[in-house]
């Protein structure tokens, strides 16, 4: 019986880590490209990324990707490979992935802008 409430312990605690980490990349992503939420987004980083990136850098990024690819719209799907997630985008020009890194401690290690990578259906998490 003991051995059951380890493995439901152990289920839920990688569903709600994976769910809380789905949240903070969506959070991430609308508010990069919300003119009043970028320091919100950077706040998300890690002090590697802040070390390399400072805010007003990070605020000009997220206005030249709107300019080539049109204002930000909404989140179509998400999809994960382990640590890394795609927040496939929409735009008034294109749609793209934002892959987003996490790191241990739940802060933004990495992003990037990216084609759309298509996942199977039992990846989709």
């Amino acid at each position: 019986m003991k051995n059951v409430f380890v493995l439901i312990f152990m289920v839920f605690s990688v569903v709600l880590f994976s769910q809380d980490r789905k949240s903070l990349g969506q959070d991430f992503v609308k508010s990069m490209f919300s003119d009043n939420e970028s320091e919100r987004a950077y706040a998300m980083f890690d002090s590697t990324i802040k070390e390399q990136l400072p805010p007003s850098e990070f605020k000009e990024l997220g206005s030249q990707i709107t300019g080539q690819t049109g204002a930000f719209k909404k989140i179509l799907d998400v999809n994960n490979e382990e640590d890394t997630y795609y927040f496939y985008s929409e735009f008034e020009k294109t749609s793209l992935d934002v892959q987003v890194t996490f790191n241990k401690e739940n802060k933004i290690a990495g992003f990037y802008f990216v084609p759309h990578k298509e996942f199977a259906a039992e990846s989709k998490k």
